[in-house]
């Protein structure tokens, strides 16, 4: 007696939508992605062959350490910023997927206003932090600490920048439907 084992088959990878909006809010996504992939770049080099120096024997250097976690925390607002860009950052959505009317535009609402408070919180306490840390040197690069703390208030700032920029370039769209009310697609 055989059992048939399921045909288990992966799932197609997400497609990348093209980030919508317009060209200055591509511009500034585009340059947040080229920044990243040049952070990432860096950390995995430097990273890499401190590595290979202590694997050789050799001693390795305290910089690379401290340099590489100042550019993750960087690099994980950059990403932050890529993901709200496509639509793929945390939201609190299951309300509004499964409501219509009114009740969903006031979920969205609510969600909207939800990001945009997180948003200017996170510049803010970014801020602060970055402001009392400005005087302290980081130990191994002996630069000051809000090349590192900084991140969190630049990082809520790009946050608000595409997402003010999205939800903008949505209500243009929105407001620039077709003028007869006639749906769109012409192929039908």
């Amino acid at each position: 007696m055989s059992e048939e084992q399921p045909e288990v088959t992966a799932a197609a990878p997400p497609q990348e939508a093209p980030p919508r909006g317009p060209r200055w809010l591509r511009a500034v996504v585009g340059t947040v992605q080229t920044l990243a992939v040049l952070v990432f770049a860096t950390i995995v080099t430097i990273t890499f062959l401190n590595i290979a120096r202590r694997f050789l024997g050799l001693t390795s250097y305290l910089w690379v350490e401290e340099t590489a976690r100042v550019l993750l925390l960087w690099l994980t607002f950059l990403g932050g910023t890529l993901a709200v860009a496509r639509g793929t950052h945390l939201t609190l959505d299951l309300f509004t997927r499964r409501t219509t009317g009114p009740a969903a535009r006031i979920g969205r609402a609510v969600t909207v206003l939800g990001s945009i408070l997180f948003f200017g919180l996170l510049v803010r306490g970014g801020w602060d932090f970055a402001a009392a840390s400005a005087r302290r040197l980081l130990p191994s690069l002996e630069i000051p600490a809000i090349w590192q703390t900084a991140s969190a208030a630049a990082g809520g700032a790009l946050f608000l920048l595409v997402f003010l920029g999205q939800l903008l370039s949505q209500q243009r769209r929105d407001s620039d439907g077709p003028a007869t009310g006639a749906p769109t697609d012409r192929s039908a």
